[in-house]
C-alpha cells in the first residue's frame, strides 16, 4: 500500500519540474533565435554605417566640385581637422575609426 502512494507522490512532484524544464527549453530556444537576429541586425548596421560614411565623403566632394564650377571657390580646401569618430561593431568586437584627411 505504501509503494503506490510514494509513486503517486513522486509523480506529482516531478510533473511541474518537467513542465518547467520544457518552458526553460522554449525560452532558451527563443533566446538563441533572438541572439541570431541581433547578430544579423548588427551586421546590417555595420553595412549602413560604412555606406553613410561613404556618402558623407561623396557629398562633401560634390559640394566642393559644385562651388568650384560656380566660381564660388577658387581652390580645393585643405583639410587637416578631425572629421569625427565612427564606431563600427562586428559581433563582440568594436572598432573605433577616426577619419583624418
Amino acid at each position: 500500500m505504501k509503494a503506490p502512494l510514494v509513486f503517486v507522490a513522486a509523480l506529482a512532484l516531478l510533473s511541474p519540474v518537467s513542465a518547467g524544464a520544457e518552458a526553460d527549453d522554449a525560452l532558451l530556444a527563443e533566446n538563441r533565435r533572438l541572439k541570431a537576429r541581433l547578430s544579423q541586425l548588427n551586421g546590417e548596421l555595420q553595412t549602413l554605417h560604412e555606406e553613410t560614411a561613404r556618402l558623407l565623403a561623396q557629398n562633401e566632394a560634390l559640394k566642393t566640385n559644385d562651388e568650384l564650377m560656380l566660381g564660388e571657390r577658387t581652390s580645393v580646401p585643405v583639410r587637416n581637422e578631425d572629421l569625427g569618430e565612427v564606431v563600427f561593431t562586428s559581433g563582440d568586437r568594436i572598432y573605433d575609426v577616426v577619419a583624418n584627411e
